[in-house]
């Protein structure tokens, strides 16, 4: 039985697929056409990060992610990695200057 064209998994850098690490899906996902927007790749990204999947998380960052984005409960991506004991990608975080919340938000003012 077919089930027709599967857009939604195929069009953008799934966060399930970089979550688990699965670089050939994010791959395609981010040379699809229409290309992802900056709010999927970053989600991407913050799923990369949560995984401990430093090298999804590198080819997300080459693709435009925000290092400090602000996802779910108020967490950057050096925040979630932590909180996840995501040893290996807090490293490769911390590395690049990654920020947590209460970082960005000294930095900001806030």
């Amino acid at each position: 039985m077919a089930r027709g064209p599967q857009t939604a998994r195929t069009r953008r850098p799934p966060q399930d697929a970089a979550t688990l690490g699965l670089l050939d899906l994010v791959e395609a996902g981010l040379a699809a056409r229409p290309a992802p927007s900056p709010d999927e790749i970053d989600a991407a990204f913050w799923g990369a990060c949560q995984g401990d999947r430093p090298d999804v998380a590198a080819r997300l960052l080459d693709a435009g992610a925000d290092i400090d984005r602000i996802g779910w409960d108020g967490l950057t991506p050096l925040d979630v990695a932590r909180a996840e004991n995501a040893g290996a990608t807090t490293a490769w975080l911390l590395a690049r200057g990654a920020r947590t919340a209460a970082q960005r938000a000294a930095a900001e003012g806030a």
